[in-house]
Protein backbone atom coordinates (compact mmCIF):
# COMPACT_ATOMS: atom_id res chain seq x y z
CA UNK A 1 0.00 0.00 0.00
CA UNK A 2 1.51 3.22 -1.19
CA UNK A 3 2.13 5.57 2.46
CA UNK A 4 2.46 9.10 2.30
CA UNK A 5 6.23 10.33 2.39
CA UNK A 6 6.63 12.97 5.02
CA UNK A 7 8.16 16.33 4.06
CA UNK A 8 9.54 18.30 7.13
CA UNK A 9 10.78 21.76 7.16
CA UNK A 10 13.27 22.65 9.31
CA UNK A 11 14.15 26.63 9.86
CA UNK A 12 10.54 28.02 8.50
CA UNK A 13 7.31 28.91 10.66
CA UNK A 14 5.18 28.06 7.74
CA UNK A 15 5.32 26.21 3.81
CA UNK A 16 8.12 28.72 1.92
CA UNK A 17 6.53 31.13 -0.38
CA UNK A 18 9.24 29.46 -3.03
CA UNK A 19 6.68 26.24 -3.11
CA UNK A 20 3.42 28.10 -2.76
CA UNK A 21 1.17 27.47 -6.07
CA UNK A 22 2.26 29.80 -8.92
CA UNK A 23 -1.02 31.90 -10.09
CA UNK A 24 -2.12 31.83 -13.22
CA UNK A 25 -1.31 35.61 -15.13
CA UNK A 26 -2.54 34.91 -18.55
CA UNK A 27 -5.96 35.05 -19.87
CA UNK A 28 -5.89 34.36 -23.24
CA UNK A 29 -7.43 31.48 -25.60
CA UNK A 30 -4.17 29.37 -25.26
CA UNK A 31 -4.24 29.80 -21.54
CA UNK A 32 -6.59 26.98 -21.43
CA UNK A 33 -3.91 24.48 -21.63
CA UNK A 34 -2.68 22.68 -18.43
CA UNK A 35 0.52 23.25 -17.33
CA UNK A 36 1.52 22.35 -13.68
CA UNK A 37 2.68 25.30 -12.04
CA UNK A 38 3.56 23.74 -8.32
CA UNK A 39 4.57 21.17 -6.33
CA UNK A 40 1.36 19.97 -5.16
CA UNK A 41 2.12 18.90 -1.34
CA UNK A 42 -1.29 17.47 -1.27
CA UNK A 43 -0.15 14.32 -2.04
CA UNK A 44 2.58 14.24 1.09
CA UNK A 45 2.33 14.82 5.04
CA UNK A 46 3.89 17.97 5.54
CA UNK A 47 5.26 18.80 9.09
CA UNK A 48 6.73 22.51 10.26
CA UNK A 49 10.00 21.66 12.82
CA UNK A 50 10.23 24.55 15.03
CA UNK A 51 12.92 22.71 17.16
CA UNK A 52 14.27 19.26 18.76
CA UNK A 53 14.75 18.21 15.18
CA UNK A 54 16.41 14.99 15.84
CA UNK A 55 13.33 13.40 18.20
CA UNK A 56 10.65 14.87 15.98
CA UNK A 57 12.48 12.83 13.04
CA UNK A 58 13.39 9.69 15.00
CA UNK A 59 9.43 9.68 16.36
CA UNK A 60 8.13 10.41 12.90
CA UNK A 61 10.69 7.40 11.73
CA UNK A 62 9.25 4.87 14.86
CA UNK A 63 5.69 5.75 13.60
CA UNK A 64 6.26 4.79 10.10
CA UNK A 65 9.16 2.69 9.33
CA UNK A 66 8.86 2.19 5.61
CA UNK A 67 8.07 5.97 4.93
CA UNK A 68 10.56 8.72 2.77
CA UNK A 69 11.48 11.80 4.68
CA UNK A 70 12.58 14.87 2.87
CA UNK A 71 13.77 17.66 5.16
CA UNK A 72 13.40 20.76 3.92
CA UNK A 73 16.41 23.48 5.14
CA UNK A 74 16.55 27.22 5.37
CA UNK A 75 20.30 26.81 5.82
CA UNK A 76 22.58 23.98 5.08
CA UNK A 77 23.75 22.36 7.88
CA UNK A 78 27.36 21.39 8.97
CA UNK A 79 28.28 17.73 8.04
CA UNK A 80 27.75 16.45 11.70
CA UNK A 81 24.06 17.91 11.65
CA UNK A 82 23.79 16.29 8.52
CA UNK A 83 25.28 12.91 9.69
CA UNK A 84 22.81 13.04 12.62
CA UNK A 85 19.90 13.68 10.08
CA UNK A 86 20.23 11.19 7.46
CA UNK A 87 21.08 8.79 10.70
CA UNK A 88 17.75 9.33 12.54
CA UNK A 89 15.64 8.07 9.05
CA UNK A 90 15.74 11.24 6.80
CA UNK A 91 16.32 9.67 3.53
CA UNK A 92 16.57 13.10 1.35
CA UNK A 93 17.55 17.14 2.31
CA UNK A 94 17.14 20.03 0.24
CA UNK A 95 18.73 23.12 1.07
CA UNK A 96 17.12 26.55 -0.01
CA UNK A 97 18.74 28.14 -2.93
CA UNK A 98 18.93 32.00 -3.90
CA UNK A 99 16.91 31.43 -7.05
CA UNK A 100 13.02 30.31 -6.38
CA UNK A 101 12.89 28.03 -9.74
CA UNK A 102 16.56 26.02 -9.15
CA UNK A 103 14.93 25.88 -5.65
CA UNK A 104 11.14 24.38 -6.46
CA UNK A 105 12.94 22.07 -9.27
CA UNK A 106 15.58 20.44 -6.71
CA UNK A 107 12.33 19.90 -4.22
CA UNK A 108 10.32 18.33 -7.44
CA UNK A 109 13.45 16.02 -8.62
CA UNK A 110 13.83 14.35 -5.23
CA UNK A 111 10.10 13.79 -4.95
CA UNK A 112 9.95 12.29 -8.44
CA UNK A 113 10.56 8.69 -7.47
CA UNK A 114 8.34 8.55 -4.98
CA UNK A 115 5.68 10.55 -7.15
CA UNK A 116 6.32 7.91 -9.66
CA UNK A 117 5.06 5.22 -7.41
CA UNK A 118 1.45 6.52 -7.25
CA UNK A 119 1.24 8.00 -11.12
CA UNK A 120 2.88 5.37 -13.42
CA UNK A 121 1.51 7.34 -16.28
CA UNK A 122 3.23 10.23 -18.71
CA UNK A 123 1.41 13.21 -18.11
CA UNK A 124 1.34 13.89 -22.35
CA UNK A 125 2.73 12.28 -25.33
CA UNK A 126 3.72 12.73 -28.77
CA UNK A 127 4.38 9.70 -31.07
CA UNK A 128 6.93 7.83 -29.48
CA UNK A 129 8.05 10.80 -26.95
CA UNK A 130 6.17 11.24 -23.17
CA UNK A 131 6.86 13.70 -20.62
CA UNK A 132 7.29 13.07 -17.08
CA UNK A 133 6.23 15.26 -14.27
CA UNK A 134 7.59 14.08 -11.02
CA UNK A 135 10.52 14.37 -11.84
CA UNK A 136 10.29 16.25 -14.60
CA UNK A 137 11.52 14.60 -17.59
CA UNK A 138 11.59 13.41 -21.52
CA UNK A 139 11.36 10.03 -22.32
CA UNK A 140 12.79 9.07 -25.51
CA UNK A 141 12.67 5.04 -26.19
CA UNK A 142 14.39 3.62 -22.35
CA UNK A 143 16.22 7.36 -22.09
CA UNK A 144 14.71 9.82 -19.36
CA UNK A 145 16.16 13.28 -20.03
CA UNK A 146 15.78 15.66 -17.29
CA UNK A 147 14.05 19.23 -17.89
CA UNK A 148 14.45 22.31 -16.07
CA UNK A 149 10.98 24.08 -15.78
CA UNK A 150 10.43 26.01 -18.64
CA UNK A 151 12.36 23.17 -21.12
CA UNK A 152 8.73 21.52 -19.62
CA UNK A 153 6.66 24.28 -20.18
CA UNK A 154 7.53 24.28 -23.69
CA UNK A 155 7.60 20.46 -24.28
CA UNK A 156 3.86 20.24 -22.76
CA UNK A 157 3.02 22.93 -25.14
CA UNK A 158 4.23 21.58 -28.12
CA UNK A 159 2.48 17.97 -27.09
CA UNK A 160 -0.90 19.75 -26.25
CA UNK A 161 -0.57 21.06 -29.90
CA UNK A 162 0.29 17.87 -31.81
CA UNK A 163 1.24 17.13 -34.47
CA UNK A 164 -0.02 21.05 -35.43
CA UNK A 165 1.87 23.88 -34.26
CA UNK A 166 2.56 25.61 -31.55
CA UNK A 167 2.96 29.32 -31.71
CA UNK A 168 5.84 31.48 -30.61
CA UNK A 169 2.90 34.17 -29.75
CA UNK A 170 1.09 31.38 -27.51
CA UNK A 171 4.44 30.48 -25.62
CA UNK A 172 5.19 33.84 -24.30
CA UNK A 173 1.57 34.22 -23.57
CA UNK A 174 1.69 30.85 -20.98
CA UNK A 175 5.08 30.43 -19.95
CA UNK A 176 6.77 33.88 -19.81
CA UNK A 177 2.89 35.35 -19.42
CA UNK A 178 3.97 38.41 -21.53
CA UNK A 179 4.04 39.33 -25.26
CA UNK A 180 7.14 38.81 -27.41
CA UNK A 181 9.58 41.63 -27.16
CA UNK A 182 11.40 42.45 -30.32
CA UNK A 183 14.90 40.72 -30.19
CA UNK A 184 14.06 38.52 -26.99
CA UNK A 185 15.64 35.53 -26.75
CA UNK A 186 14.40 33.85 -23.67
CA UNK A 187 12.25 31.16 -26.26
CA UNK A 188 15.22 30.75 -28.15
CA UNK A 189 17.78 29.51 -25.46
CA UNK A 190 15.01 27.04 -24.22
CA UNK A 191 15.05 25.17 -27.71
CA UNK A 192 18.87 25.50 -27.88
CA UNK A 193 19.30 24.36 -25.10
CA UNK A 194 16.15 20.84 -25.55
CA UNK A 195 18.15 20.40 -28.54
CA UNK A 196 21.38 19.68 -26.89
CA UNK A 197 20.12 17.75 -24.08
CA UNK A 198 18.24 15.77 -26.45
CA UNK A 199 21.31 14.99 -28.64
CA UNK A 200 20.57 12.09 -31.99
CA UNK A 201 16.78 13.24 -31.31
CA UNK A 202 17.26 16.69 -31.41
CA UNK A 203 15.07 16.71 -35.11
CA UNK A 204 12.21 15.92 -32.63
CA UNK A 205 11.77 20.33 -32.95
CA UNK A 206 11.06 21.54 -36.12
CA UNK A 207 11.07 25.36 -36.09
CA UNK A 208 8.89 27.76 -38.24
CA UNK A 209 10.69 30.46 -38.73
CA UNK A 210 9.12 33.62 -36.34
CA UNK A 211 5.88 31.38 -36.17
CA UNK A 212 6.88 28.73 -33.54
CA UNK A 213 7.58 24.99 -33.92
CA UNK A 214 6.45 21.51 -33.41
CA UNK A 215 7.13 17.80 -33.17
CA UNK A 216 7.70 15.12 -35.72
Amino acid sequence: MFKKPKVLFAGYKTIPKELEEINECCQTKASSLTIPGRISLSNYDVVVIKDKRIEVIKSIKRSANNTEILLIMDAKPSKIEEKEFYSAGVNSIVVKTAKPEVFRDKVRRVLGHVAKIENDKPHATAGKYELWVFPMELKVGSKYIPLKYKEFQFLLMLMKAYPKLATRRDMYDIIWCKKEVKGGKELDSVVMRLRRKLGPNRDMIKTVVNKGYFIV
